[in-house]
């Protein structure tokens, strides 16, 4: 059986005697609770309670949902704000900004909530931004007072902005005070979370890893590319050496090349995966980042079928959707959406209307009797139900409305579900907000893994590579910042 894929030495006494231990992600905390599972069934234990050990942030959550819970003044005075509905507020913001700068809005939005997030992790002065004439400084300070009008208009905090609240809910008797905390994998600490613990806790235990014992070794290889597949045939290497053996493989922008990792790693360990004949079957190697619900294929689609609706689409929009295979009778209709793709690129348009749409498949549809205008009629009943839609409705009305535009226009299509299609289009139904509940402790269980795993290296200011993560060999992959060739390190 492979090694426990966490070291629990610093951590072994904090975890029996009930104490809280905080990790800088999710991902650690998980790994922690099971390879504590693992030692305790292996000695026959056969019920324990769930040790406390959390992500930092999802820490903080709790703690203020336990204030909202207990109706605590200032915690029911706002609302914090996601991710998305602060990164839509900043696009507002920006985009109604006299001072317009050129390029995507989404963009500048998600870079202006990243800076935020800084300064307020590490309790700096927005005044200060613009000191050494940076323009990205100056705007962000240009943009930051509309912001705040806008989130306090919606009565928003954000996430940082909750924290605050935390040690006055504390001293009104509302939380807990803990006795001690541990900190596992933190290479530092912004001030603003430090300060939080400093008020919650009585004593607060960094822990550092220890130091393993390696013999690093530097290649030199002349692209990504080609380091990708050296990292796939070294980690396939080690895996024949050993089966046993955990290999771990880290990327400094996973997210962003995933799908060529995988392809690299899936061709090398799995050849056949890709053949005509060959089912969909999960990678056998773990991908620390995941897939974003809206990129996988069918709810990719329903997104697009929605946003047609909308008003004018891209170009590559409208020539995406007549190759989607996830809606209507796509087989069947082959040669009509080519000729359709066809008459949309001959309007030279940019960004083609739904009516530019639609009045392309009814052209390429009066070219072939066999279709008796089957995929126009659905498009022409698709626009006629959105106009009928009232402009304002619940989030209730909107999901009906939602799911009868997608069934009219014949998602998710006749097309074969694969497993992965499948588990997407169940959920795009669901449209759940609640989220699955937790293993039982008992129940909670590591299976072996005797494949590589690739991680991304954590990007978070208070976050370390996960040291307490361990692996047999290491392959550290690395892209040139100001250097001649890409750089990685293996043990021998």
């Amino acid at each position: 059986m492979p090694a426990p894929l966490v070291d629990l030495a610093p951590v072994r006494t904090a975890l029996a005697a009930g104490e809280l231990v905080l990790t800088p992600n999710q991902r650690l905390a998980r790994g922690i609770e099971q390879t504590w599972g693992q030692e305790l069934a292996a000695a026959g234990t056969l019920v324990w309670e769930r040790p406390r050990v959390y992500a930092l942030e999802h820490w903080c959550e709790r703690n203020w949902q336990e204030l909202r819970d207990a109706a605590f003044g200032p915690a029911l005075a706002g609302t914090v704000a996601s991710a998305a509905v602060e990164t839509r507020l900043w696009a507002r913001v920006i985009a109604a900004h006299p001072d317009s700068v050129a390029g995507n809005p989404q963009g500048f939005a998600r870079l202006a909530r990243s800076a935020r997030q800084l300064l307020e992790r590490w309790d700096l002065d927005p005044a200060r931004l613009d000191a050494d004439g940076h323009r990205g400084a100056e705007l962000l300070r240009a943009w930051l007072p509309a912001w705040r009008k806008a989130m306090a208009a919606c009565a928003l905090l954000t996430r940082e902005q909750s924290l605050d609240m935390l040690p006055a809910g504390a001293a009104a008797g509302l939380l807990a005070r803990e006795p001690a905390v541990h900190l596992l994998g933190f290479a530092t600490l912004p001030p603003r979370y430090r300060r939080i613990l400093t008020s919650l806790c009585d004593q607060i235990i960094e822990l550092r890893p220890q130091a393993a014992d390696a013999s690093p070794r530097l290649a030199a290889l002349p692209d990504p590319g080609t380091e990708i597949a050296a990292a796939a045939h070294w980690a396939h290497d080690q895996l024949l050496t050993d089966p046993q053996r955990r290999i771990g493989v880290v990327f400094p922008d996973l997210t962003a090349n995933r799908a060529q990792v995988e392809r690299q790693f899936r061709d090398l360990l799995t050849p056949g995966h890709g053949l005509p004949d060959a089912g969909w079957q999960p990678p056998p190697f773990n991908l620390s980042a995941g897939v974003a619900l809206a990129e996988l294929p069918l709810p990719r689609a329903a997104l697009e079928l929605l946003a047609l609706a909308d008003g004018p689409a891209a170009l590559g929009l409208h020539c995406a959707l007549l190759l989607d295979p996830f809606w209507s009778d796509a087989a069947a209709e082959l040669e009509v959406r080519a000729r359709a793709e066809r008459h949309l690129r001959d309007l030279n348009r940019l960004a083609p209307s739904a009516g530019d749409f639609r009045h392309a498949v009814a052209r390429a549809e009066a070219a072939d009797e066999t279709t008796v205008g089957r995929l126009s009629r659905r498009l022409q009943e698709a626009a006629d139900h959105r106009r009928r839609a009232s402009a304002r409705q619940g989030f209730a009305a909107w999901a009906r409305h939602a799911a009868e535009h997608l069934e009219i226009l014949g998602w998710p299509g006749s097309r074969a579900s694969t497993a992965t299609n499948t588990s997407s289009a169940s959920t795009g139904a669901r449209c759940s907000t609640t989220s699955p509940p937790s293993p039982s402790p008992a129940r909670h269980r590591a299976g072996p893994r005797r494949w590589p795993s690739c991680a991304a290296s954590p990007q978070t200011p208070c976050s370390s590579p996960a040291p307490q993560m361990r692996r047999s060999r290491f392959w550290a992959y690395s892209k040139p910042p100001a250097c001649a060739s890409t750089r990685s390190g293996s043990p021998a």
